[in-house]
């Protein structure tokens, strides 16, 4: 039988969330900006949080009580799992910028083919009156 550390971590995702910016904006600190995050995130409890985080409770209360800090390595995987981007969105305003997530390659696409359907309409539009000698 293998020991705990051997066993691969599931990383399972929360829904992602939107939260107030006015939230985010109130707390002071980058770790109480993980403890919201943490806290939004659904977990059933701390030890919940953990076990999803591979994080020792110990460890995850003395980060709560600013005794220790959350490593840095695990705050994609964090956010993840909380379905919320608080220590990010934090961080971003606290040095004066607001963040815009990347257009996907679908998205991308989208956006290019609604562009043009809407020029196509336009022509349409303008050869109609054209042809029928209506300024429209």
């Amino acid at each position: 039988m293998s020991n705990q550390s051997d066993q691969l971590h599931l990383v399972l995702p929360h829904k992602p969330q939107t939260v107030d910016i006015e939230a985010i904006r109130r707390q002071p600190s980058m770790t109480k900006a993980i403890v919201l995050c943490a806290d939004l995130g659904g977990f059933v409890n701390d030890k919940d949080l953990c076990r999803a985080m591979d994080v020792d409770p110990a460890v995850w209360a003395r980060i709560k009580s600013s005794q220790a800090n959350f490593p840095h390595d695990k705050l994609n995987d964090f956010m993840d799992q909380a379905g919320n981007e608080v220590p990010l969105i934090w961080l971003a305003d606290r040095r004066g910028y607001f963040l815009q997530q990347k257009e996907t390659e679908t998205q991308r696409a989208l956006r290019k083919s609604e562009e043009a359907r809407v020029r196509a309409e336009e022509e349409n539009r303008i050869l109609r009156s054209i042809l029928t000698g209506k300024v429209a």
